[in-house]
């Protein structure tokens, strides 16, 4: 199956690996929100590249709800019913984790179509503070990231020989830190840390480094500090969403020179999400006066694409077999397919839609009922039948 990365980190101003999305991803940008997204495919070409503007009066292809029930249902509890427990979800590379707030806090992990309980020690974690979100590669590249004294985010590492959780001393996140963590190339992951300008005048920085640390690994160069988002395909293209003027660049490892794509948009659009399925399948979307604007990027240009619904934009990510799931601003879920048709997906009785997260490995699709941030604990519904299990063993 077609391996999906996500979008990391953040979608309308919040963060996820991804983690994010969203996008996969993905959730989840914020400086002190996660975010967490795919086929190898032949690099983009180091050369600029623009797009003409949309047709103002383009409208969306769309498809009436399908008759029936939803394909979404709630999380079920060990005796059947809808689970009631709020829980905060993270679809990453090689797992889906939930954590759950209490004393102490919890981890578990999405095993088949089964929750198993306390999947994670919690060895290792402050106690008595918030989690802010768990972003990486499970088993072997895994952070868990928690709020600090100094209002920035101390990342503690999962050590999968000690089954316990250590502070990494090599990542440091600060308040005003936006972080984005990727999928890169050997399995090992992108860090792109972006400091705006400091309160003593010091000039706005952005810096790449991969974790686990590769010394001597050819880095790709961005020639913009920074971007709103960024996501990655796992052939060594490193995707840049930049607002004012708009554009999203492309840099690979070692290149000198990346590609720039121009977006057919006006420049007070605000860049709000980025998914990357491959070097030559990616989609960016910015907003701007209530309204927002999707694009498709191939590689070298951007086409404009119809926004369903009530013309906005709340959350994105790409799903299985290419194809894409939105929420709009009245809550409703669209569903894209291959054929470029918008579909309104129905939701259980009564329920309210929030956010889209999707599993980059599988494109598993869930929705947050009521909550827009990746970070907020909610209940949660996707596809097929998830249960709660037992208490697991230690991975």
């Amino acid at each position: 199956m077609t391996r999906l990365l996500p979008l990391l980190l953040r979608i309308g101003g919040c963060f996820v690996l991804a983690g994010c999305p969203e996008a996969t991803a993905p959730a989840v940008h914020a400086p002190t929100q996660s975010s967490q997204p795919q086929a190898a495919s032949t690099p983009a070409p180091a050369a600029s590249a623009s797009a003409s503007a949309p047709s103002p009066s383009a409208s969306a292809t769309v498809a009436q709800p399908p008759p029936g029930p939803s394909p979404f249902s709630p999380i079920l509890a060990a005796d059947g019913t809808p689970l009631g427990t709020p829980l905060r979800l993270y679809p990453l590379l090689g797992a889906t984790l939930f954590t759950e707030e209490g004393v102490p806090w919890r981890i578990h992990r999405l095993d088949g179509n089964v929750i198993k309980l306390d999947a994670m020690p919690v060895q290792g974690l402050p106690e008595q503070t918030a989690w802010d979100s768990v972003v990486g590669r499970y088993p072997s590249a895994l952070w868990m990231r928690v709020g600090n004294s100094t209002g920035g985010l101390d990342w503690f590492r999962w050590q999968p020989g000690t089954k316990k959780w250590t502070l990494d001393p090599s990542v440091k996140q600060g308040r005003r830190t936006a972080a984005d963590l990727v999928p890169w190339l050997g399995g090992r992951l992108l860090l792109v840390l972006s400091d705006p300008q400091s309160m003593l005048g010091a000039p706005p920085t952005t810096s790449i480094k991969i974790l686990p640390d590769a010394r001597g690994a050819p880095l790709p160069r961005l020639p913009r500090i920074g971007p709103s988002f960024v996501a990655a395909s796992n052939a060594g293209e490193l995707f840049a969403h930049y607002d004012t003027p708009p554009e999203v660049v492309v840099a690979r490892a070692g290149a000198t020179r990346p590609t720039r794509i121009a977006l057919p948009w006006q420049p007070d659009c605000s860049a709000s999400a980025l998914l990357v399925r491959s070097a030559n399948d990616a989609f960016a979307a910015c907003s701007a006066n209530g309204r927002s604007h999707l694009t498709s990027i191939d590689g070298s240009r951007a086409l404009p694409l119809p926004v369903p619904g009530d013309g906005t934009i709340s959350s994105l990510v790409a799903g299985k077999e290419s194809t894409l799931w939105m929420v709009d601003g009245h809550h409703t879920v669209w569903k894209r397919g291959n054929d470029g048709a918008w579909t309104q997906v129905p939701l259980p009785a009564d329920a309210e839609a929030g956010s889209l997260a999707a599993s980059p490995d599988d494109g598993q699709v869930w929705v947050r009922l009521g909550s827009k941030s990746d970070a907020d604990p909610t209940l949660l519904l996707t596809t097929g039948e998830v249960r709660l299990g037992s208490k697991s063993g230690t991975p």
